[in-house]
């Protein structure tokens, strides 16, 4: 069975996204004032904004009553200079 990570790292194969735009935990600028959440659903990813800085991977994160784990933190790959957090249903 195919994890939130393993979709994730697909869809960077698949965009030819290099890994290099995701960051390790300390390089998460701490000043951020928004970034996106990779939800995962049924029928794929839903994209959101959020305000604050991204959550630490590993961490859980509620939306709309279902818990979610942070799978992977990097950086948008909308190149927009903003982190995105990939979620994985608990």
């Amino acid at each position: 069975m195919r994890t939130a990570v393993d979709e994730a790292i697909s869809a960077i194969s698949t965009a030819r996204l290099p890994r290099s735009l995701f960051a390790q935990r300390d390089e998460i600028p701490p000043a951020a004032t928004s970034y996106w959440l990779f939800v995962p659903s049924p029928s794929g990813y839903s994209v959101r904004e959020h305000t604050g800085s991204a959550p630490p991977r590993g961490g859980d994160l509620v939306l709309d009553e279902v818990t979610y784990r942070v799978a992977l933190v990097g950086r948008s790959p909308f190149l927009d200079g903003r982190m995105c957090a990939y979620l994985e249903r608990m």
